[in-house]
């Protein structure tokens, strides 16, 4: 280990070819290559890695998944259970492992990742007497990104590192120890001996607890809680669980939100510091986390012996995020297992060991299952009798403490404290309904599921919803209002119950309906629908509160979708056919809705995350594989739904020449904003002078713009998951593909830079105008002309690559590129009817010109097969267009744009960032001895990128037992020595893990 140390920075390289199958039980990276040398143009080291690629998708995903529609709250939580225990059983012996080496200090939902078998969430993972199948070989978790690693050994003396070293990881998932660190310093410590234990000792333990708590909460209240007789008390119990989770995710989310933008920004932390001293932050989490397992002793208590295996999971939790404990990880996973005792200490009951209790345990309840995973065999029953009498033991003082901390640190009452809350039951006017899960929370509101307790009513009239989400804005202003009854009003417009308009033209005080009639007739819109909405004034705080019951749109949000991992089995060829097919279903799918709505409004905040897909069974399966080897069709399995209308605009009064554009306040997800938009949020309306098509656009064209990135988004996100095909003949087509990939990561590498800016800036209620005088010398409109100009030449050029054998993928390109055209004056209803092959797509810039197959009767040639056709509805309308003429219009159109491109790039030269002297699409890398090929980015974090590569020479670590056809390449850029030795370190950790090197030896020299 002390051999990279010693050697020169600008010539450290070391390849690993020994067999990892050592490693194979830890689930971490092994490490393949590495090398640190010197960036000449910029000064500083590069130090680059070559790891194992790390199966499966990270817990923070997974947890979103929606669970199948006939699953109840018994079984969601017994997965979760199941899965919460199979976390700590597999990534506590890593932890416990790496202890005398590091601290990993980066312990969160992210960076673990869980790898199932198959899609988990499924009504076939029911046996048949209604349980559910052990995951003991099928869920496993792994512990990736050692990055921000610390030297174990030097951190934890009493004058050691952690008093010097820089806070790391993700405050979310911080401990109070963490928190008064960063606030404070070393002093704050004083007087306070376990929390500073706490912060040499068990960061990694409490980031583990957290971690856990959140897979429980998150994934075991995804549906209603049980309404069957005798199940009040235990579900009563843990609701309180998933209440003191809720408390306690709303203010650190919060607080990490408010730190995170100040450190992205490059602001000054010291009076974001300030504040949060002077909130009482620490306090305040230390009561949060008091109740948290309050609420998990309780629950563990109800539980009772019939349960013991759940209740030994939440006692071990709670003892993970207790400050006072001094339990090892390995002590916790022993009493986990059964083999030790939980002892009388703060955040755990005693449970003690069978061994020492031989009284048999009485029948289970039935109302909870037992945890399933790999050590199941060694989890066993307590009697309900010593369970009952921890409970008057420990739970009482605890009440005591806590009413006590809550007295010296009572939380402010907030208006997020008012509002909706699990089990709360609310009435709509005439409508009842109870609380059960939160759905979503924005910046102006917040959704939460919820049951209709008065279904059969809703029944007599033809509505027979059993569930709802209820939204809540609360507003402060007229315009406020305005704009929240006018989303009540988009969606009964939309239904054709109201006229627009009608609504607020009522009292705001006393605005009052119920929706009683069948919403068959928008099923084909795709849309919520209102069962009932409300008005009212708020008398505490001033303003009102609109509060609306709408039907619950299936599906889980496209941005989530996206980034599921794909079969292993699949290749390029079949991940682009998918991601083609589910683009053209998209466009098919929710163009019609925003063509319906524009007589009505402008959504104006079309992205990813408001576009729901919902499929019957999980379309990334290597069963939806044909026996042709061909995929699935997707026209009665995958729809697209469309949701929140709050940042709608009345489209009438919007377009005029004096109309509300000039004036309204420019909304959205600046991700998806067209040029046009920039230039309102940066100049005004009078920064449209001399530039009528981007006005028009900014007038007709918001929606039309979004919907283009959205497909465009799910199409290379989706379709270059897996490398690059090899087989020859396909150099042309794949080089075409990977030029359209390669201009999305141009775009979206700045926008995203763009975005992030000013959400910072707004988020945190700073000043905006010095952002804008920065992105406007900075040239951002122009950029952004070029970065569009850019993807559309590259679609222009795949479409003619691609050839009149894919023509139904060349229309796909073609729209796209005409929806983000600014150029352009086709509507959604003219656009669909070009990708459907019934009109042409004229000589325009950002489109080829492809006529209707009536006037061109000449047979197409054979299908080349290096791209499938597109397959959605509409499948039988898209027609075969001869190559001829798609190569005259190459020669027509591609050459004139390079020449416009050129010129542009010339007047707006892109200045040359680290990013892009990074890795990129196709580029060939060598890391001492080993050669590699980037395929995707699999992540970028602050300080560095992943990307995931093929390996060129697989064959020469095959000969040495190291058979790694894919590696993920990370790079971090170094401009301090500081720096440069966390990077080093991380390698160093992975190869101590391997038992290559002793720990400790580099951290001497």
């Amino acid at each position: 280990p002390g051999s990279i140390a010693e050697s020169s920075a600008d010539d450290v390289c070391a390849v690993k070819a020994t067999s990892s199958s050592g490693l194979a039980s830890l689930r971490v990276p092994t490490c393949v290559a590495y090398n640190v040398e010197p960036c000449m143009n910029d000064g500083g080291w590069k130090v680059r890695t070559a790891m194992t690629v790390v199966p499966g998708e990270s817990l923070d995903l997974f947890v979103r998944r929606p669970l199948p529609k006939s699953w109840n709250r018994h079984m969601a939580l017994r997965r979760a259970c199941s899965l919460a225990a199979k976390l700590i059983c597999d990534v506590a012996p890593m932890l416990d492992m790496l202890a005398p080496i590091a601290w990993h200090r980066d312990i969160n939902s992210h960076n673990i990742l869980i790898d199932v078998a198959n899609d988990i969430h499924t009504d076939a993972d029911v046996d048949a007497a209604g349980g559910l199948c052990s995951l003991d070989s099928r869920a496993t978790f792994w512990l990736i990104d050692f990055g921000l690693a610390v030297d174990s050994q030097s951190w934890v003396t009493e004058r050691g590192k952690w008093r010097t070293e820089y806070i790391g990881g993700d405050s979310r998932y911080w401990p109070p120890s963490s928190w008064i660190m960063h606030l404070l310093g070393p002093e704050g410590f004083a007087g306070r001996e376990d929390l500073c234990q706490q912060y040499q000792h068990r960061l990694d333990i409490h980031g583990l607890g957290i971690t856990a708590l959140e897979l429980l909460c998150t994934l075991g209240f995804l549906v209603p809680s049980p309404t069957e007789a005798g199940a009040g008390e235990v579900a009563a119990a843990w609701e309180a669980v998933l209440h003191a989770w809720q408390c306690y995710k709303q203010d650190v989310w919060q607080w990490w939100s408010a730190v995170y933008q100040v450190f992205s920004s490059g602001g000054d932390i010291a009076p974001l510091q300030a504040k949060l001293v002077q909130d009482r932050l620490v306090e305040r989490l230390l009561v949060l986390l008091e109740e948290i397992r309050l609420s998990l002793l309780r629950c563990a208590s109800t539980l009772g012996s019939g349960d013991a295996s759940v209740a030994r999971l939440l006692l071990a939790i709670a003892e993970m995020l207790d400050e006072r404990s001094s339990s090892s990880l390995a002590e916790i996973l022993e009493k986990l297992h059964g083999s030790a005792s939980f002892e009388h200490s703060p955040g755990a009951l005693p449970v003690t060991s069978p061994a020492s209790q031989p009284t048999p345990p009485p029948e289970t309840t039935g109302d909870m299952p037992e945890v399933s995973h790999q050590q199941a065999d060694h989890l066993h029953l307590q009697p309900q009798q010593q369970l009952m009498q921890a409970q008057q033991q420990l739970v009482q003082p605890q009440q005591k403490q806590q009413q006590q901390q809550q007295q010296r640190f009572p939380k402010k009452a907030t208006h997020e404290e008012q509002r909706y809350g699990p089990g709360l039951e609310v009435e709509i006017c005439e409508r009842r309904f109870r609380c059960i899960n939160i759905l979503g929370r924005g910046s102006y509101s917040e959704v939460w599921r919820a049951e209709v307790l008065d279904s059969d009513r809703g029944a007599d009239s033809g509505n027979d919803v059993r569930e709802v989400a209820l939204k809540e804005v609360r507003c402060m202003t007229q315009s406020e209002l305005q704009q929240a009854i006018f989303e009540v009003q988009v969606l009964l417009a939309l239904e054709g119950s109201v006229t627009p308009g009608s609504i607020a033209e009522s009292s705001a005080d006393d605005v009052c309906a119920v929706k009683a009639t069948s919403s068959s007739g928008l099923a084909s819109l795709r849309v919520p629908t209102c069962v009932a909405y409300n008005v009212e004034p708020c008398m505490n705080d001033g303003g009102w509160k609109v509060r609306t019951a709408m039907t619950v749109v299936p599906g889980e949000s496209l941005d989530l979708f996206v980034r599921r991992p794909l079969p292993k089995s699949w290749n390029r060829h079949m991940a682009l056919r998918r991601a083609c097919s589910l683009a053209a279903k998209l466009i098919c799918d929710v163009a019609p809705m925003l063509d319906m709505l524009a007589p009505i409004a402008w959504h104006r905040d079309i992205n990813s995350h408001n576009i729901l897909i919902d499929v019957a069974n999980d379309i990334h399966t290597d069963a939806d594989v044909d026996a042709a080897g061909g995929l699935c069709s997707l026209d009665s399995r995958a729809t697209f739904w469309l949701i929140d209308f709050g940042l709608a605009v009345d489209s009438q009064s919007w377009v005029t020449e004096r109309g509300k554009w000039r004036t309204e306040y420019i909304g959205g997800d600046s991700r998806y904003w067209p040029p046009s938009s920039w230039i309102m949020h940066l100049l005004g309306p009078e920064g449209f002078a001399g530039r009528e098509d981007l006005c028009q656009q900014y007038q007709h064209r918001l929606d039309i713009h979004g919907l283009g990135i959205t497909a465009l988004e799910l199409l290379c996100t989706l379709g270059f998951l897996v490398p690059s095909p090899t087989e020859a003949g396909a150099g042309e087509v794949a080089a075409a593909w990977e030029a359209v990939l390669h201009a999305w990561q141009c775009y979206k590498q700045d926008v995203w830079q763009w975005w992030s800016a000013v959400y910072q800036v707004f988020s945190s209620g700073g000043d905006i105008a010095p952002l804008q005088a920065k992105l406007v010398q900075d040239r951002l409109v122009e950029r952004l002309l070029v970065l569009l100009e850019e993807i559309r030449l590259s679609l222009l050029r795949c479409a003619s690559t691609l050839g009149s054998g894919d023509a139904s993928v060349a229309r796909l390109l073609l729209a796209i590129a005409e929806m983000l055209d600014e150029r352009s004056s086709s509507s959604l209803a003219e656009i669909l009817e070009k990708l459907h092959g019934s009109a042409s797509f004229e000589h325009s810039p950002g489109a080829l010109p492809v006529t209707s197959p009536a006037s061109q009767p000449t047979p197409p040639p054979e299908t080349t097969g290096d791209m499938p056709e597109v397959s959605h509805q509409q499948a039988d309308h898209l027609h075969l267009q001869p190559q001829q003429q798609l190569m005259q219009a190459q020669q027509q159109l591609v050459q004139p744009q390079q020449k416009q491109q050129q010129q542009q790039q010339q007047r707006f030269p892109k200045k040359a960032t680290h990013e892009e002297q990074r890795y990129g699409p196709g580029l060939e890398v060598e890391i001492c001895e080993r050669r590699f090929r980037c395929i995707n980015i699999l992540g970028r974090g602050s300080y560095s990128e992943v990307w995931r590569a093929e390996v060129l020479d697989s064959d020469r670590g095959a000969d040495s037992g190291n058979d790694v056809r894919e590696v993920a390449l990370k790079e971090v850029r170094c401009m301090t020595q500081s720096e440069l030795q966390q990077a080093i370190f991380e390698v160093q950790v992975l190869l101590a893990l391997e038992g290559s090197v002793t720990p400790g030896s580099i951290a001497e020299s």
